[in-house]
Order: structure tokens, then C-alpha cells, then sequence
């Protein structure tokens, strides 16, 4: 198991765990992540305290700093996760067959549909979201999203390889900061159609 630290969270990246020791750690540490993650979406992060984590998880206090350095560092954990489903979002983008206004109004639908449906939950770590992206870790699950929207040859192969970098830079940034707007507003349901259009336009344009 590789165990990274960075700033309050120790992050354990066990991809594959193989014995039942390594999977008890997963388990435990998702499980104070879901507990966390619901809660600071239930009360808020000021006023949820590590004593209402380990009551919702059942975890002991000694088990949660082995995982995390405190309330923070679960913070974190929560924002890298929403991070993971970034990277399934991007996925699924950079395997559309073609990057036509409708396929991408499409993906852009979904993606917004589900983060909606989240907001509620993450509107609470969105803050902590935007500071783990600003992390040397966070920039480099950025790189990650961005290189697989590169990897979608036929989308970039009108192109320069200099050029679709760039390009593929400014798509994300420019979807992720759009994302984030629409779920914090107070009624982002009200504005999908809106989003979904103008975005798709926005996209359209940048790997024209």
C-alpha cells in the first residue's frame, strides 16, 4: 500500500487490496468518508464535530486519525473523492463517438443532472473542493481529467498536438468552473437547460 500525506489528510492508495487486512483499511476509510460526507451535507462542516463522525460511522477515534488528521483532512478526503467522479464524467466524455453539438449536449445533461442531484451533499465542501484542486495532488488529478479528454484522437485531430493541449486545458477549466457555478446556486435545476446550452456552445467552439 503507498500512503501519501499532504497537508491534512493522509491518503491511501490501495487500488486493488488483496488481503483481508488491506481490505478492512478500505472499508473503514470509505465508511468514515460517507459518514462525514453526509453529514457535513446534513449540518454543515462548522457544525458537524468529529464526535458526530464517529457516532454515524462507528468508528473509534484511535481508527479515524490512523486514516485522517481530523475534521480537515476529512474535508479533503470528501473533495478528492468528488474528484474520482469527475474522472468517470471524463471517461465517459472522451468515449463519445464524436464530439458533435448534440453528443455533447448529451454528456453535459448527464454530468449536470447527477452533480444537481449531489449538490444538496457537496455544497458544503465545494469550498474545500476548489482548495484540494489548488494541491499539488489536486493539480494532478486536473492533469489527469485533462489528459483524457486529449486522448479522444478524433476530437483533436484537426489539430496541432501543441494546440489540442492547450485546448484540452481550457475545455475542463472551462466545464469544471461552469459546473461549479450552476451547483451553487440556490435553484440549479431551474437553470439546466440554460447551462446545458450555453456550455455545449462554449465547447463547441474550443476544439472547432
Amino acid at each position: 500500500m503507498i500512503i501519501l500525506k499532504y497537508g491534512l489528510y493522509t491518503r491511501f492508495m490501495t487500488p486493488n487490496p488483496k488481503s483481508p487486512r488491506e481490505r478492512l483499511k478500505v472499508m473503514t476509510r470509505s465508511q468514515l468518508l460517507d459518514s462525514a460526507e453526509a453529514l457535513f451535507g446534513e449540518k454543515g462542516f462548522a457544525q458537524t464535530s468529529i464526535d458526530d463522525i464517529l457516532e454515524s460511522s462507528g468508528v473509534s477515534r484511535a481508527t479515524l486519525y490512523a486514516h485522517f488528521t481530523g475534521k480537515e483532512g476529512l474535508l479533503i478526503g470528501v473533495a478528492e473523492r468528488m474528484f474520482d467522479a469527475a474522472q468517470q464524467q471524463y471517461d465517459a466524455f472522451a468515449a463519445l463517438p464524436d464530439w458533435s453539438h448534440p453528443s455533447i449536449e448529451g454528456w453535459l445533461r448527464d454530468v449536470a443532472t447527477d452533480r444537481i442531484r449531489l449538490a444538496p451533499r457537496y455544497r458544503s465542501v465545494l469550498g474545500a473542493a476548489r482548495a484540494f484542486l489548488s494541491s499539488p495532488i489536486g493539480l494532478d488529478r486536473l492533469d489527469g481529467l485533462i489528459s483524457t479528454v486529449l486522448g479522444h484522437s478524433a476530437g483533436w485531430s484537426h489539430l496541432e498536438p501543441e494546440e489540442a493541449a492547450v485546448r484540452s486545458r481550457m475545455l475542463v477549466i472551462l466545464l469544471e468552473q461552469q459546473l461549479y457555478d450552476l451547483v451553487s446556486r440556490d435553484d440549479p435545476a431551474d437553470e439546466l437547460d440554460a447551462f446545458v446550452r450555453y456550455t455545449a456552445n462554449a465547447a463547441v467552439l474550443l476544439r472547432s
